[in-house]
């Protein structure tokens, strides 16, 4: 079955809620997917990743008190810091030669739509070590150099640093309008997480359903 963008985030939402997550961090884990599909990005990958991790360990998550957690060995949720900086409570650094940690990050990809809408233009966002995208201004698309070996990792402290020199800008063709099929499997976890959002059937709903009522010969 082929999906499209719009399915796609559909589905993520449930499967966010599925998962565990509130309906406000579900519905950003929607969009944050869609924002990077959109651009090229393995979002569905790294969010499908990301929910079987988050299901058994979402508890150790340390809780965001407006104050970044000093302990570097407990990571946070990337959809409640990105959260955190498109309402202003994480500040982006704008004052040349100085940089911003937003801490060990689970999944880092899936902060970078966040982080792309408030970094102003010269800063980039990097993953440990890796560089992996630098803002245009708020209402560009990023230029961003694909380290596939950065782009899935599972977890790395992450920086909002200035760029000395911007890589080029890449010219999309405009984002893809389905989801390509190798994104199957992912697709298939999605919905074994959405199922657990779905009530159980109860005998009302039984007796009034479909094929309710008719006879059976067999």
């Amino acid at each position: 079955m082929s999906w499209s963008l719009g399915e796609t985030g559909a589905l993520a939402l449930k499967a966010a809620r599925g998962a565990g997550m509130t309906w406000g961090l579900a519905e950003e884990a929607s969009e944050a997917v869609v924002w990077l599909q959109a651009r090229g990005l393995p979002g569905v990958s790294a969010l499908c990743r990301y929910l079987s991790w988050y299901q058994l360990q979402n508890s150790l998550f340390p809780k965001w008190t407006g104050i970044l957690y000093e302990d570097n060995t407990i990571p946070y949720c990337p959809f409640i810091i990105g959260t955190a900086i498109s309402d202003g409570a994480i500040k982006i650094p704008t004052s040349v030669n100085t940089e911003g940690s937003l801490g060990l990050i689970r999944q880092p990809l899936l902060l970078l739509p966040f982080v792309s809408t408030s970094a102003p233009e010269g800063y980039g966002l990097y993953v440990g070590n890796f560089f992996i995208s630098v803002a245009l201004g708020k209402e560009k698309l990023l230029s961003y150099l694909d380290f596939s070996n950065a782009l899935l990792l599972d977890e790395a402290e992450c920086f909002i640093r200035p760029v000395s020199k911007a890589p080029p800008n890449f010219e999309l063709k405009g984002p893809p309008l389905r989801l390509p099929d190798c994104y199957g499997g992912c697709i298939n976890v999605f919905n074994t997480f959405a199922g657990k959002t779905y009530a159980p059937s109860t005998e009302q709903s039984r007796s009034t359903g479909a094929g309710a009522n008719s006879i059976d010969d067999d």
